[in-house]
């Protein structure tokens, strides 16, 4: 399976596939990702991709890679796996539900890292990757061409700190990347009072976006106290008029005041801008 994320992975990601083709031609390609379910109608037009893929998953791929391995397996038909177009040899497509099912985040599966040896990571120690939502939960910012800004879905308090045990406590993580594509301040908060509660040795960094909740020292506390070591922030610009038509939903006069509370409560922050 091959996930395309982001703008700078297509290229690539084909090249690899085609890389894998030459290796073996035998073995099952299929394609997936944000970028791919957001523009699929570019990826699948003309079935070009299929020169280098068998499949290719529309949507949430949780489900949809297990039951393409059954599939594979023979224990049910290609047909049965969800989200997938292929390509028939005539050349026409049959995509099996053209309207993606998207998971319940609450009902998906807790992340399994058993199989891989994170030594091999060429990081001091393993930093292990976490989901509180998928989708943007802004995803008004107007330059924005992130595939997974759509579909926004949260997860509870009690998934996140299902998953949140799961780590430290299976795997005995202690490094958290959280993925989301802006963690929502809510989630933050869940995160936070997991790993404090449950007396969890996890410390976590993630994306944010600038938000009223950050001018109230308290809630900087709260996430620094619960493992938070660095936020990344799309600070974008100093200029409110192109903060405006960017629509980021903040004023650049409160941004001393909450960089300054993260600070204040151990929290590093990072500057990202367009």
């Amino acid at each position: 399976g091959i996930s395309v994320a982001s703008p700078a992975q297509p290229v690539e990601a084909v090249r690899f596939a085609r890389r894998v083709r030459e290796r073996n031609r035998d073995v099952h390609i299929a394609f997936g990702g944000p970028l791919i379910s957001q523009y699929h109608a570019k990826w699948l037009e003309n079935g070009w991709i299929f020169d280098y893929a068998d499949s290719v998953c529309i949507g949430d791929g949780t489900e949809t890679i297990v039951d393409l391995a059954d599939a594979l397996e023979g224990r049910r038909g290609l047909d049965q796996v969800r989200n997938l177009v292929r390509r028939h040899g005539d050349g026409t497509l049959t995509w099996h539900d053209p309207t993606p099912i998207l998971d319940r985040i609450d009902e998906t599966a807790t992340p399994d890292f058993s199989s891989f040896d994170m030594s091999l990571y060429l990081t001091p120690e393993p930093i292990y990757p976490m989901m509180t939502s998928r989708g943007c939960y802004w995803s008004n910012c107007t330059f924005c061409s992130i595939g997974w800004r759509e579909n926004f879905r949260q997860a509870s308090a009690a998934k996140i700190r299902a998953d949140a045990r799961d780590l430290a406590i299976r795997y005995g993580a202690r490094y958290v990347q959280v993925q989301d594509s802006s963690l929502p301040p809510r989630s933050g908060l869940h995160l936070a009072r997991a790993i404090r509660e449950d007396k969890l040795d996890l410390h976590w960094v993630s994306g944010m976006k600038f938000e009223r909740n950050l001018l109230d020292p308290n809630y900087s506390r709260e996430l620094a106290q619960g493992g938070c070591r660095s936020l990344l922030i799309g600070m974008e610009s100093a200029s409110q008029r192109l903060l405006d038509l960017m629509d980021k939903g903040y004023r650049i006069d409160d941004a001393p005041a909450m960089l300054r509370n993260l600070r204040e409560a151990g929290i590093s922050a990072e500057m990202l801008w367009f």
